[in-house]
């Protein structure tokens, strides 16, 4: 599949996550595959160009982070039980529509309560409209880690915040890292206390809504 997308493509660099996403002999999500040609893989409502009149650069979306690194800086957050330090806490933003966000999401995470993608950008836009220093964290996330791309290009292109942060393959890569604990339980490189350290550390509560013929996945939390 890769080798036809490049040479549709004419490039001999492209990363289909499949295999990451997806563990080998997993069924099949969708009923059939069908490829067709779309102008956007999204469609966002964006206009052309930049507010400052350049294209947008999806390259420039801001840092990706491995669902390890991601729980290890939330989790240090998390122990914070003070209003003052609740009131200090970086901004983390679920950049799903709001069906998504009501069936679960990461612990103290700010919703953009949108019904469709293409209106994330007046929330972002109010989301951010309170930070001065445009160097602090910001965290995004969505299901599968797509939508941050635009987020976070947004974000940083329109808004010039230089530290935004997207957790890589959203919800689906840190469930995936979270249950991996189970293989490396079996393979000796962790203890039963570990194993149930990282899965009672999960910082994602309810369930997590993806969109296929499973609807929710009730084993995110």
């Amino acid at each position: 599949i890769e080798d036809a997308f490049c040479r549709l493509l004419g490039t001999s660099n492209l990363d289909l996550n499949y295999g990451v996403i997806l563990p080998e002999g997993s069924p099949a999500p969708f009923k059939r595959m069908r490829i067709v040609s779309r102008p956007q893989i999204l469609t966002d409502g964006l206009p052309p160009t930049t507010s400052k009149d350049t294209p947008w650069n999806w390259n420039d979306s801001g840092q990706e982070l491995d669902p390890s690194q991601w729980h290890a800086e939330l989790d240090k957050y998390r122990s914070s039980n003070s209003k003052e330090e609740d009131d200090n806490l970086p901004l983390l933003l679920d950049c799903r529509n709001r069906y998504e966000s009501d069936a679960g999401s990461f612990q103290r995470s700010k919703p953009l309560g949108t019904q469709t993608f293409s209106e994330s950008w007046k929330s972002l836009d109010a989301a951010v409209s309170d930070i001065k220093n445009k160097d602090e964290p910001v965290y995004m996330f969505c299901t599968g880690g797509i939508r941050c791309v635009k987020a976070g290009a947004y974000l940083k292109q329109n808004h010039g915040l230089t530290n935004v942060r997207r957790l890589r393959h959203g919800i689906i890569g840190y469930e995936k890292w979270i249950n991996e604990v189970d293989s490396k339980l079996t393979n000796g490189e962790i203890n039963e206390e570990t194993e149930n350290k990282i899965r009672e550390s999960s910082l994602f509560e309810g369930e997590n809504f993806i969109f296929d013929q499973r609807d929710v996945n009730e084993e995110a939390a």
